[in-house]
């Protein structure tokens, strides 16, 4: 059986309806579909709940995230499973497959309208996670269950962005590799 720490930033709200209720909300994935956009943005890792490996990158990401500023609170929790389905972007095996997938849809309707939807914003991260979704539907559909993803990550920790990675970052993506009891304040 294979345990993880991590570390999760959230509002004051949400941190004391977590730590009250000892879960987190369900994590909710819309389908991507070429008819209609969906309403939220998906991060650079796709739909789920995101989390950094060390303490010290929530910190930095609470303190420096528009969204927060210093006002969000850290939790640490643990992801516990027998073997975790993972799409693992450390692994240059699971990477390179995925840039083969880019390849192979790039003048596909789909990719295209994606393309209109998320690149049009100027946040090319949100077209990368749209893409990961389209990916990770692709091998659900081929029979991998994918309960979460990680990879190497930038983000504005106060020293502008960067395309230096800083951190490694995982999207977690079914509730039930989450330790409920692990739940704590940091």
């Amino acid at each position: 059986m294979g345990s993880k720490c991590l570390y999760h930033v959230t509002t004051k709200k949400n941190y004391s309806q977590i730590l009250k209720d000892k879960s987190f909300r369900e994590i909710s994935i819309p389908n991507l579909s070429d008819k209609k956009r969906p309403q939220k943005n998906p991060g650079t890792l796709g739909y789920g709940l995101y989390a950094f490996e060390v303490e010290w990158m929530a910190e930095s990401f609470n303190k420096s995230n528009s969204m927060f500023l210093g006002k969000g609170k850290k939790l640490k929790f643990s992801i516990v499973s027998e073997e975790f389905t993972m799409l693992d972007l450390f692994n240059q095996e699971d990477s390179h497959r995925f840039h083969i997938y880019l390849d192979m849809i790039r003048e596909k309707h789909m990719y295209k309208k994606l393309n209109e939807w998320f690149n049009s914003q100027g946040r090319q991260a949100t077209l990368h996670g749209a893409l990961l979704e389209i990916y990770i539907r692709y091998l659900e559909n081929k029979g991998n269950e994918i309960e979460l993803v990680r990879a190497y990550t930038s983000n504005d920790i106060g020293h502008g962005s960067s395309v230096l990675s800083n951190g490694v970052e995982y999207c977690i993506r079914e509730n039930q590799i989450i330790s409920n009891s692990s739940i704590s304040s940091c």
